[in-house]
């Protein structure tokens, strides 16, 4: 392929017929009968690495893509679906145990996939939030996962276990919640707890009645309403 021509609509191209070559990490595409190339769509074939937009920024990992904005314009995934109910829109995300050529059943602990936060401190991307999931034993007809929020600087802000028949949520500390004008309410979780459950009435109570122990079994407290 001849020297690289002016930028136009496909950013820098390259002329030249079918025959011709194309500058090292663009990938070949057609401008009218011609191939072009441009700085916004290359293939790093060492990280196996896709970028669509300007060079520049640092590529995370291996067999990666990469989207990438000067802050001209929003980077957005869309995926977009006719067809009815039928036509669902998915991101999946996959992990095995053993190799691809032969995978073996997801051993326990694996991680299943997150996303991950990241800011530019000056010297490099630093962390700065994580969701992952992660599984929790082996899988069998469904996969038991627990779902976990972190914040740098901090322990675990939340998680949600499934194990296929029970759901836990745990969030470690104190949680607030604020009113919708002004105001919060802080429920406070004791830094030492030995672990026990609540077990709350299955319908609300009326004027005047309080709340109480009905009874306890191990660790599990039933709670009721009372009338004085």
């Amino acid at each position: 392929m001849g020297p690289q021509g002016p930028k136009g609509d496909q950013g820098d191209q390259g002329a030249g017929g079918i025959s011709g070559s194309i500058v090292d990490t663009q990938i070949a595409f057609g401008v009218g009968t011609a191939i072009g190339g441009s700085n916004d769509l290359t293939w790093d074939n060492t990280v196996k690495a896709l970028t669509v937009g300007p060079p520049g920024a640092s590529i995370p990992g291996v067999a990666s893509i990469n989207l990438q904005s000067d802050g001209t314009q929003d980077l957005d995934l869309i995926l977009t679906s006719g067809g009815g109910s039928s036509a669902d829109n998915n991101i999946i995300l996959r992990r095995s145990s053993g190799t691809l050529a032969s995978p073996t059943i997801t051993a326990n602990g694996s991680g299943l996939g997150s996303h991950v936060f990241l800011g530019l401190n000056g010297t490099g991307w630093t962390y700065g939030a994580k969701i992952y999931v992660y599984t929790t034993d082996d899988p069998g007809t469904f996969v038991p996962t627990e779902v976990s929020m972190v914040i740098a600087g901090t322990s675990n802000i939340g998680e949600w276990l499934y194990n296929g028949t029970t759901k836990l949520s745990t969030f470690p500390g104190s949680i607030k919640q604020l009113g919708s004008t002004s105001g919060s309410i802080t429920h406070a979780v004791p830094a030492v707890v030995t672990p026990y459950t609540i077990q709350w009435p299955s319908a609300p109570g009326t004027a005047n009645q309080i709340m109480r122990v009905a009874s306890v079994a191990g660790t599990v407290l039933t709670m009721e309403w009372h009338t004085p």
